[in-house]
């Protein structure tokens, strides 16, 4: 144990000093915060200057980091400021989708326009009666997930929703995800369906395989729930959907938190990878069995392996984990649930 704790400790202190030397290296009195909001811009800025600024992003990205170092700005959740070829507009302020649309077609869309913005939250409505299942490998492209089909489209006027039909893309149901991720192919097949400017937030820089850089963008798209084969099942809502640069080329799209926001989500013991999706409790205890025992046999699981020597600049922006796959556990091992019976009391359904 003694050892133990003498490696936490120099995993501690190693962090200690990355942490002291990263508020070193801007200005005194911004916050942790903000400090890390201008490492991300100096790396997407060094990835738009060894590839290609076709949005012009960098006049923006330049006036926000030096309104950040100046002490101008808070990066803080649920606010927003707007700028266009390096020329503040407005803000801070909350964030609304149809101002953020207005000053974007006012100001040459995708041609240097940007709203830093930490959080884009969104209002829609639910259904009052939807109930189905999702199942792990409904899709071919996803045999080894849960996956479901969105509808996605641009966005119409302020105000006035857009009366299109969408294009339905499957996603997989990934809850580690923040946001929505689709890719440049899919936002063409979406942009080609209905002519027009897809609303663009920011550019930002991801790390992929090998920790090479990725570009990706936000924008918002209306979006709606697809129940195959193709029945659209709730209203278009407007979304932040995060779009990585090049084509999809068999890569998972994301849900994000999509299915958890907009519904009631569950699952039953012994009924693996299978989801019940619904509008409302009592259509989700319909969905899921009741149990009196929980199969603990796993078939196979990935374990993540954080690296230890990574220093707090690596992981605040980049998360860096290594995961291995690892062989099915011995089995069955039965475990009985707590009262014996279902979460749903009368609960029925197999």
């Amino acid at each position: 144990m003694p050892q133990w704790w003498e490696e936490k400790l120099e995993q501690y202190e190693k962090q200690q000093k990355a942490l002291h030397n990263l508020m070193l290296s801007e200005t005194v009195g911004l916050s942790l915060e903000v400090v890390i909001r201008l490492k991300r811009l100096e790396t997407v800025k060094n990835c738009l200057l060894q590839t290609d600024d076709k949005y012009n992003a960098i006049p923006n990205i330049d006036a926000i980091m030096n309104d950040y170092r100046m002490g101008g700005y808070v990066w803080e959740y649920g606010k927003v400021t707007y700028w266009s070829n390096g020329t503040f507009l407005r803000g801070p302020k909350k964030f609304d989708v149809d101002e953020f649309l207005l000053l974007h077609s006012e100001h040459d869309g995708p041609n240097g326009f940007w709203a830093e913005v930490h959080d884009t939250p969104g209002a829609f409505s639910i259904s009052p009666a939807i109930g189905h299942t999702i199942r792990q490998g409904n899709d071919p492209a996803y045999p080894g997930f849960c996956s479901y089909i969105l509808q996605f489209k641009r966005p119409g006027s302020v105000g006035i929703p857009s009366t299109a039909r969408g294009i339905n893309l499957s996603v997989i149901d990934d809850t580690g995800s923040a946001v929505i991720v689709i890719y440049e192919d899919d936002l063409a097949l979406i942009s080609r369906n209905e002519r027009g400017v897809i609303p663009m937030l920011y550019q930002t820089v991801i790390r992929g395989i090998g920790n090479a850089p990725v570009r990706s963008y936000g924008v918002i798209l209306e979006v709606a729930y697809v129940i195959p084969p193709n029945t659209v099942a709730t209203e278009f809502a407007r979304w932040p959907v995060w779009v990585l640069e090049g084509p999809r080329a068999g890569k998972e799209r994301i849900g994000g938190p999509y299915l958890r926001r907009m519904f009631y989500v569950g699952s039953a013991p012994q009924n693996p990878y299978r989801l019940g999706v619904a509008s409302n409790a009592g259509k989700l205890a319909e969905l899921l069995p009741n149990r009196d025992q929980a199969d603990t046999t796993a078939d196979e699981f990935e374990m993540p392996i954080v690296n230890p020597d990574a220093l707090l600049p690596e992981w605040a922006m980049n998360r860096d984990i290594l995961y291995i796959a690892t062989p099915a556990l011995p089995g069955p091992l039965q475990a009985p649930l707590p009262g014996g019976r279902g979460p749903f009391p009368g609960g029925g359904g197999a």
